[in-house]
C-alpha cells in the first residue's frame, strides 16, 4: 500500500469525446497539465517511429508540502491509430526517489524501482477532453528506506510490493473555468513485504520487524474539480480556492501480519478485517474523511505477557471525522463520530480478568458523535503559516455532544447536550449549556466487577460514592445526572453547585 505512489505516474496520463487526437497533443496535454497543479512532467528525449511518439526517461516531478517525490519511466510509447485513438505503452523499468525535508529532524531516504507486465492503455477524444482506459497486468515495486547519517537512529528497510490486475479509466475535461478529472479502477490484489533491521546510537543489539500486507478485491473512484489558476487566490495554500475532491475506496479484504525481534520485547501480531471502506472529500472550506469495516480482529502474541495469543474483535467499526481548514471571518463546524460495535475479547484474556464466569462475556458496544462550532484562525494548507503559527489555531465557541452510548454486560450510559464557552481567556471556559447523563444496570455491573481479581475494592467503593453523588433516580428507576454550566463559569450536578 505505501508504495503504490509509483502509479500515479499512470494516473496522471490522464483521461467523452469521439474526435481524433494526436501522440503530440496528447503529450502537451499531459504536461500542461502537470503544470497546472504545480508538478512537472518531462522526457530526456523525444523521437518518431512512423505513427508511435517514444519518450525516453519520463521525468514526473511533486513537491507535496515537505515531501520530494521524483520518479522516472524508462521508455513511453505513444501510437496513433486508425481511428483516430492514441494507444499507450510502457517499458517495464520505472525508478523513484522520495525525499522529506522536516525541520530539525532526521528524514529517510527513500529509493524505489519498479516492473510493469502486460500494460494496456487507449486513449481517446480531444487533448482538451479526453478518456484513458488502461490496465496492468502486474506490478512489482522494490526499494530501500535509510535513515539520514545524522540521525542516531540506524535503519535500513526493504520493500517489495506486489500489484495484480489493475484497470482503470480516467475521464479529463479541460475548459475556462478548470479541469474536471473523474477516475475510477478495480485492482485484484496488492501484496506487499517489508523487511526492516534497526540499532540506536548507544544500545546493543539489533530491532528487526517484518511486515506483510496482503488486500484483495479493490474498487475506488475520484472526482476532482481544479479550478483555473489564480496568483492571487490563497497564495501559499497547498490547496488552491475553488478546489473539489470526492474520492472513495473499498477493499473487499485485508490482513497485515508483523513480527518484531529486539533486545526488549518480541511479538506477533495480526490484523484482518472485511468490507473496508473510506472516503475523503474536500469541497473549499472543509475537509472530511471517513472509514468503516467488518469482522475486525487484532491479535497479539507477546511471550512475556502470559498465554498467547490475546485477541480483540470488532463486528464492525466506523469513524467520521471533517475539518475546516481554511479561515473565515464566521464560525465553522467540525464532526467527530466514532463506534464499535460487537467488541469481543479471547478467552485467554477473560481467564485472567474473570477467572469465576462472573461476568456474561457478551459484546460491547460502543459510539460517541459530536459537533464543533469555532473560528478558524490559521489556513491549515499554508506550510509557512503553519511553520510561523505560535498560538491557538483557533476560537473554541460550542461542543454539541450528539450521541454518546456505552453497552456492556446489560448496563448502559447514555448521554448528549451541548456546551457553549468563552474566549476571554487563553484557555476555552463553559459559559452556558447542559449535559444530561442516563445510567441502567451500573450498580449490579459494579457489584460483578467488585469480585474480579484485577480490580481493587477501593475503586468500586469510589465509583458507588461517585455514583450516589452525581446521579439520581427518575421515574423508571433509571439513574440520571444533568450538569449545567452557568454564564460565570459555574457548574450544577442536578441543581447542586459543584463550582
Amino acid at each position: 500500500m505505501k508504495n503504490l505512489y509509483l502509479t500515479s505516474a499512470l494516473a496522471l496520463i490522464a483521461s467523452p469525446a469521439l474526435a481524433d487526437i494526436t501522440p503530440k497533443e496528447l503529450w502537451q496535454s499531459w504536461q500542461e497539465t502537470n503544470s497546472a497543479v504545480g508538478m512537472e512532467l518531462s522526457a530526456g528525449s523525444q523521437t518518431r517511429e512512423g505513427a508511435v511518439l517514444v519518450l525516453r526517461d519520463v521525468s514526473h516531478v511533486m513537491d507535496i508540502g515537505f515531501v520530494h517525490v521524483e520518479q522516472v519511466i524508462s521508455q513511453m510509447r505513444l501510437e496513433a491509430m486508425a481511428d483516430g485513438t492514441v494507444t499507450v505503452s510502457y517499458d517495464t523499468g520505472v525508478t523513484a526517489t522520495v525525499a522529506i525535508d522536516l525541520p530539525d529532524t532526521p528524514t529517510p531516504n527513500i529509493t524505489m524501482t519498479g516492473r510493469f507486465e502486460n500494460t494496456a492503455g487507449v486513449v481517446s477524444g480531444t487533448a482538451d477532453d479526453y478518456v484513458y482506459d488502461f490496465s496492468i497486468g502486474r506490478m512489482q515495486v522494490v526499494g530501500d528506506v535509510t535513515m539520514s547519517e545524522e540521525s542516531s537512529l540506524n535503519s535500513v528497510t526493504s520493500t517489495n510490493a506486489i500489484t495484480n490486475g489493475l484497470a482503470g479509466s480516467l475521464h479529463f475535461n479541460r475548459s475556462e473555468a478548470g479541469m474536471n478529472i473523474a477516475y475510477s479502477f478495480t485492482l485484484d490484489s496488492v501484496d506487499n513485504s517489508q523487511d526492516a533491521t534497526s540499532s540506536f546510537g548507544g544500545s546493543e543489539g539489533n530491532f528487526t520487524q517484518s511486515q506483510r500486507t496482503f488486500a484483495e478485491g479493490y474498487t475506488g473512484e475520484v472526482a476532482i474539480f481544479l479550478p483555473a489558476a489564480n496568483p492571487d487566490s490563497t497564495r501559499g495554500s497547498l490547496i488552491p480556492e475553488g478546489f473539489t475532491m470526492n474520492a472513495n475506496v473499498g477493499i473487499a479484504h485485508m490482513n497485515i501480519t508483523q513480527k518484531t525481534v529486539s533486545p526488549f520485547l518480541n511479538s506477533n501480531i495480526e490484523i484482518g478485517q472485511q468490507d473496508v471502506g473510506a472516503s475523503l472529500s474536500i469541497d473549499g472550506q472543509n475537509m472530511a474523511f471517513s472509514t468503516s469495516g467488518q469482522n475486525t480482529f487484532v491479535t497479539a502474541a507477546i511471550p512475556a505477557m502470559g498465554p498467547q495469543p490475546y485477541r480483540v474483535e470488532f463486528a464492525n467499526i466506523a469513524s467520521a471525522l471533517s475539518l475546516p481548514y481554511r479561515l473565515s471571518d464566521v464560525r465553522q463546524d467540525a464532526h467527530f463520530a466514532l463506534s464499535l460495535g460487537g467488541v469481543q475479547v479471547s478467552d485467554n484474556i477473560w481467564a485472567q480478568a474473570d477467572p469465576e464466569n462472573t461476568l456474561s462475556r457478551a459484546p460491547a458496544d460502543f459510539a460517541v458523535a459530536a459537533d464543533v462550532s469555532a473560528t478558524l484562525l490559521l489556513d491549515w494548507t499554508n506550510i509557512e503559516a503553519v511553520k510561523a503559527w505560535d498560538s491557538a489555531p483557533a476560537l473554541l465557541h460550542k461542543i454539541v455532544l450528539e450521541t454518546f452510548q456505552i453497552g456492556f454486560e446489560n448496563a448502559q450510559l447514555s448521554g448528549a447536550g451541548d456546551v457553549a464557552f468563552s474566549n476571554e481567556t487563553d484557555v476555552p471556559t463553559p459559559n452556558g449549556g447542559a449535559l444530561s447523563f442516563a445510567f441502567t444496570g451500573i450498580p449490579a455491573l459494579l457489584e460483578k466487577l467488585g469480585g474480579l481479581p484485577l480490580v481493587d475494592p477501593a475503586i468500586i467503593a469510589q465509583a458507588n460514592g461517585m455514583l450516589g453523588i452525581f446521579t439520581t433516580d427518575s421515574e423508571d428507576g433509571t439513574r440520571v445526572s444533568d450538569i449545567a454550566f452557568g454564564p460565570e463559569g459555574e457548574v450544577t450536578v442536578n441543581g447542586q453547585r459543584v463550582r
